[in-house]
């Protein structure tokens, strides 16, 4: 609700999602992902372990920039406590 207000929308436009979405058509949307999004433009975040899926990652994606972090790294304890991993 706060989000429509600061996009100027009526605070109901949430529940009028889904009848907005089942009236789209696929061509429709292929068309405006084809003008809306490129390969440098999108940004996806998959949770995995790394060696179930950098390789092949890697390998498909050719030269996109594939960053593997460790789970572990800025994880906070209770008593705000950061566990150094080796």
């Amino acid at each position: 609700m706060v989000r429509n207000k600061l996009l100027g929308l009526p605070p109901d436009t949430i529940y009028r999602t889904p009848e907005r979405l089942r009236g789209l058509q696929a061509g429709a949307i292929a068309s405006i992902m084809s003008r809306n999004l490129t390969p440098r433009g999108v940004f996806v975040v998959v949770i995995a372990t790394a060696t179930m899926f950098e390789d092949a990652h890697r390998r498909r994606l050719g030269d996109a920039n594939v960053e593997v972090v460790d789970f572990r790294d800025g994880l906070v304890r209770p008593g705000n406590l950061v566990r150094e991993h080796t």
